[in-house]
């Protein structure tokens, strides 16, 4: 390309931060002159991306999470028109976190800048409305779904498969043995991973409960240890909560969590397709403060929430939504995890082969670059 590129981008939460990267890392591949700004995270920041609103300051889920935080999301919203009123980039890129995107994306559209739109929202979930302000507002839209290209076509907009970034994943582990060792385990014991999600409110929320569960579980079995990945995103402040004397919370080793653990307990979102792809046999839960419960059953039209069921289109995995999230229905979903572990371990490795042959092939991540190039070269 002639002159270099200028491309705004914006990811609001932990996973669209490492799946912009990743875009970024790709693009300046095919690129190297291309300038990044915009909002996100330090795994943003490692690609060269110039930070200016950091995420921190919208990643929250839900209605009521949202009103609390509204003059930190709406000044970020404003500071972020500003610099693009200033840098007047040659695109912006946003990835999935629609509650945001959507507002910023119009914005964008109305001065005239292209609005590419990376892991689409999931519009087919939602009334026509969200489809229909696709349309009329984004340039190009990238799926992660096979089944959201010819949906989204369908009502007009421009969209085009690229797969599912979560395949484009790299990651060393440490050795099994090792990693066991850390966790104090013995000859006979099992590992529970108890993972309550990667945003402060999704900890806060979750955490007590799967503590509780734990509790309960050691009346039952004597011979388990538990595990809760810290992740880095979250506020120390989450964390100071006292765990029985046999769960251990870790810091960089979600990936060994995942890979070691025998059952686990998984919060919906990107982790309970993580999980899944990892074969462990799971069960999958979430909880909302009431009123975001109530109005999302209002608007969502799905008989799952899972990511590994939505995509299989059945309850694969068992989900304990709202008020099922409590600690005695989750001990006695993973009491049969832990009974009928052999069969539900194949259960899982069967789930993990559908999933992947669902999702097709990796590099989803450069498909999606090279589509943003073309089309920035097709505009210019």
């Amino acid at each position: 390309m002639p002159d270099s590129l200028k491309i705004a981008v914006s990811a609001g939460e932990p996973s669209g931060d490492s799946h912009a990267a990743r875009l970024v890392s790709e693009i300046l591949s095919i690129d190297p002159g291309v300038k990044f700004f915009g909002m996100g995270g330090e795994k943003l920041e490692k690609e060269g991306v110039r930070v200016d609103i950091p995420m921190e300051r919208v990643s929250v889920v839900g209605i009521s999470e949202v009103i609390s935080r509204i003059g930190d999301i709406y000044g970020a919203y404003r500071r972020f028109c500003r610099v693009i009123e200033d840098e007047k980039p040659d695109a912006l890129v946003v990835v999935d976190f629609p509650d945001f995107n959507f507002k910023l994306l119009k914005s964008a559209k109305k001065k005239g800048i292209p609005v590419i739109y990376y892991i689409t929202p999931q519009v087919w979930a939602w009334r026509k409305g969200r489809v229909r302000f696709l349309q009329k507002y984004v340039d190009l839209a990238l799926a992660i779904f096979p089944f959201e290209e010819p949906f989204l076509t369908g009502n007009g907009v421009n969209a085009a498969y690229v797969g599912h970034p979560i395949l484009d994943r790299r990651y060393s582990l440490e050795p099994r043995h090792d990693f066991l060792e850390r966790m104090g385990m013995r000859k006979g014991e099992r590992l529970v991973a108890l993972m309550p999600g990667s945003r402060d409110s999704e900890v806060r929320s979750h955490l007590p409960t799967l503590l509780a569960c734990a509790e309960e579980l050691n009346r039952t079995f004597s011979s388990l240890k538990f595990v809760v990945p810290k992740a880095p995103e979250v506020s120390r402040n989450c964390w100071e909560i006292e765990p029985p004397d046999n769960c251990r919370l870790v810091e960089n080793r979600y990936f060994e969590v995942l890979a070691y653990s025998d059952i686990g307990a998984v919060a919906s979102g990107t982790a309970s397709l993580e999980a899944a792809l990892f074969g462990l046999p799971s069960v999958v839960f979430y909880s909302l403060n009431p009123l975001t419960y109530f109005l999302g059953k209002k608007l969502v039209r799905l008989p799952h929430v899972s990511l590994p069921n939505i995509i299989l289109e059945r309850g694969a995995m068992t989900e304990l939504i709202q008020a099922d999230f409590t600690p005695d229905r989750l001990a006695g979903e993973l009491t049969e995890l832990l009974k009928a572990h052999d069969g539900k371990r194949r259960k899982a490795v069967e789930i993990k082969r559908e999933l992947k042959a669902k999702l097709g092939e990796s590099g989803a991540s450069r498909r999606a670059a090279e589509k943003i190039v073309q089309f920035l070269k097709g505009i210019r």
